[in-house]
């Protein structure tokens, strides 16, 4: 599904009917100086975003138990959680 820009000045006038429209599934992708800030979306959405982030820190931790004892460095620690 694709998303509506809205400009941060529109929000303001608009928020009750663009909450309203993102808790039918509507996405929004907040604009401030011709960039992207923010987004509103249906909270089905930020909860799987959470569950794909969950899965990928589990995935990380479980990299990282296989090789307990070793030294790794930072770098490649950061890189693998995605930091």
């Amino acid at each position: 599904m694709s998303s509506v820009d809205v400009s941060a000045t529109d929000l303001k006038s608009r928020l009750a009917e663009i909450v309203e429209k993102a808790s039918h599934g509507g996405r929004y992708r907040v604009m401030r100086h011709g960039r992207a800030q923010v987004a509103i979306v249906p909270v089905e959405d930020l909860e799987q975003l959470q569950r794909l982030e969950d899965a990928r820190d589990l995935r990380a931790a479980a990299r990282s138990r296989k090789g307990a004892g070793k030294a790794r460095p930072a770098e490649d620690v950061l890189r693998d959680l995605g930091l």
